[in-house]
C-alpha cells in the first residue's frame, strides 16, 4: 500500500519544481528601470543601453554621430535603450529623462532625446524646446516609422537606434554625419534637403553610389543577425541548477516516502489503515480528535503484518492557520489580527492580536503598531508629470539646473514636443 505521505511530499515539491522549471526556460528578464537609476553618458559618449542587445561598435559609432552633432553647432543628441518602464509611460519616461539630464544647451534648448523601451515596444523622439516646431514634430514621427520601425520589426534595436540617430543628426539638427570605418570615405555631396522635404526616407529611385544620404541609414557596423549573438543569460544555470538540485531532492523523498514503516517491535513491514480501521484499533485522544477536526493535525495508524502491532503517527500540517496551545499543547490556537488605526502618510497605525485555544480556555492578545505610508518617488502618471513639466515654478527650475549640471549635459529642457512610435 503506498504511503499517504507521498501525496503531502508531492504537494510540497511541485511548485518548487515549477519555479525552477520556469527559471530555466526564461531568459533573463529586463527589470523595470527608474529614470533616477539611468547612468548619464557623459562625458565619455552619448549613448546609454542596459539591455546589452546594441553592440559595442554601433554605441561607439552613435557616440561618435554625437561627437559631431555637438561640435557642429552646439546641439546634443542623446541615446537610451532600456528593458521596461514597467506601466509608465514612455513618453513621460522619456521626457523626465531629458529634463533631468538637460540636453542641449542652456538658454537654446537644441537638445534631441532617443529613447527606446524594448519590452514595452516603445520608442520615442523628444525634442527641446528650442526645436518645438510642426515640421520637426513631422519629421520625428517620419524618422520613427520610415527608419527605425522596421529594423526594430526585424530584431535588429541596434540597428534602429543607428539609423535614428543619424537620421535626428541630418534632419533635426541640421549635421550631415560623417561616413562611419566601415563605409566608404566621405566625398563632396550637394546641400541636404530642407526637413520639410523629409516625407519619405524611402532611398530615391536613381541615388548617386557616394551619397551619404543612401549610406547612413543602412547600419554599417552591425548586421542583423549580431543581436542573436548573446552570452548565455545567468538565469539558465541557475535554473538548470535549481531543477537538478529539487529532482535529487524529490526523488529522494519519493523513495523514503514509499518505503514500508518497519515495525517497532519486528522490523517488519507495517500497513496505513484506513480512517475507520485507525479509529477503532486506536481511538483518539480528545485533543487529537479536536486536531484532526480543525484540520491542524493529520493522525495515521500503522498494523504489523506479522506480529499485528499497532503504531500511531501525529503530523502537524503546514498551512493550517493553527497554533500549538502553550497551556494544553493542543495544536488548536487561532489567530486574528484587528486594525485599531489605519496608518496615514504622518502617524503610524494600531494592530490588535488576538489568540484563542478552541479546545482549552486559553485566550492571550497583544498590540503593535504598523509603520507609516510612503509616497512613492518612482511611480507616476502621465498627468501628473506633464503638470511637473508645465510648471514654471523657480524652485523646480533650480532643481532641474542642479540635477542636468551633474549629468553632463548642457542644461537644456523640454516640454516633451516631439513623437512617439510601437511596433
Amino acid at each position: 500500500m503506498r504511503d499517504p505521505r507521498l501525496a503531502s511530499l508531492a504537494k510540497l515539491l511541485l511548485p518548487a519544481l515549477l519555479l525552477g522549471l520556469a527559471a530555466t526556460l526564461t531568459p533573463g528578464p529586463a527589470r523595470a528601470i527608474t529614470v533616477e537609476e539611468i547612468p548619464s553618458p557623459r562625458p565619455a559618449g552619448w549613448a546609454v543601453d542596459l539591455t546589452g542587445r546594441v553592440p559595442k561598435t554601433t554605441l561607439a559609432e552613435i557616440d561618435r554621430v554625437g561627437e559631431e552633432v555637438k561640435a557642429g553647432h552646439g546641439a546634443e543628441l542623446a541615446v537610451v535603450v532600456v528593458g521596461t518602464t514597467e506601466g509608465v509611460p514612455s513618453r513621460a519616461f522619456a521626457t523626465r529623462l531629458f529634463n533631468r539630464w538637460g540636453i542641449g544647451e542652456r538658454g537654446k534648448d537644441n537638445g534631441v532625446l532617443l529613447f527606446l523601451a524594448l519590452m514595452d515596444h516603445k520608442a520615442e523622439i523628444v525634442l527641446g524646446d528650442g526645436l518645438a516646431s510642426p515640421s520637426l514634430r513631422e519629421a520625428s514621427a517620419a524618422i520613427l516609422k520610415g527608419e527605425m520601425v522596421p529594423l526594430l520589426r526585424q530584431g535588429d534595436p541596434g540597428g534602429a537606434v543607428l539609423a535614428g540617430a543619424r537620421a535626428c543628426a541630418r534632419h533635426l539638427l541640421d549635421v550631415t554625419p560623417a561616413a562611419g570605418s566601415a563605409e566608404t570615405a566621405p566625398v563632396p555631396q550637394p546641400e541636404p534637403a530642407p526637413v520639410s522635404t523629409f516625407s519619405q526616407p524611402a532611398v530615391p529611385a536613381a541615388p548617386a553610389a557616394s551619397d551619404p544620404a543612401v549610406s547612413t541609414y543602412t547600419p554599417p557596423v552591425a548586421p542583423p543577425m549580431a543581436t542573436a549573438v548573446a552570452p548565455p543569460s545567468p538565469n539558465y544555470l541557475v535554473g538548470i541548477l535549481s531543477l537538478l538540485v529539487l529532482g535529487a531532492l524529490g526523488w529522494g523523498g519519493y523513495k523514503l516516502a514509499t518505503r514500508p514503516r518497519p515495525c517497532p517491535k519486528c522490523g517488519a513491514p507495517m500497513a496505513c489503515l484506513s480512517t475507520e480501521e485507525g479509529e477503532a484499533a486506536l481511538p483518539l485522544t480528545p485533543i487529537e480528535q479536536t486536531e484532526v477536526r480543525l484540520g491542524s493535525v493529520a493522525i495515521e495508524v500503522y498494523r504489523c503484518s506479522a506480529c499485528g502491532a499497532l503504531d500511531k503517527e501525529s503530523r502537524r500540517r503546514l498551512f493550517s492557520g493553527y497554533e500549538s496551545c502553550p497551556k494544553c499543547t493542543a495544536v488548536a490556537v487561532s489567530k486574528q489580527r484587528q486594525t485599531v488605526r489605519q496608518a496615514t502618510y504622518d502617524y503610524e497605525g494600531l494592530e490588535r492580536t488576538e489568540w484563542h485555544c478552541l479546545y482549552c480556555s486559553y485566550a492571550d492578545s497583544s498590540t503593535s503598531t504598523t509603520p507609516r505610508l510612503v509616497r512613492s518617488v518612482d511611480r507616476y502618471d502621465s498627468s501628473s508629470t506633464a503638470a511637473a513639466f508645465s510648471s514654471s515654478d523657480s524652485s523646480s527650475s533650480s532643481s532641474s539646473s542642479s540635477s542636468s549640471s551633474d549629468s553632463g549635459f548642457g542644461g537644456g529642457s523640454s516640454s516633451g514636443d516631439g513623437a512617439s512610435a510601437s511596433w
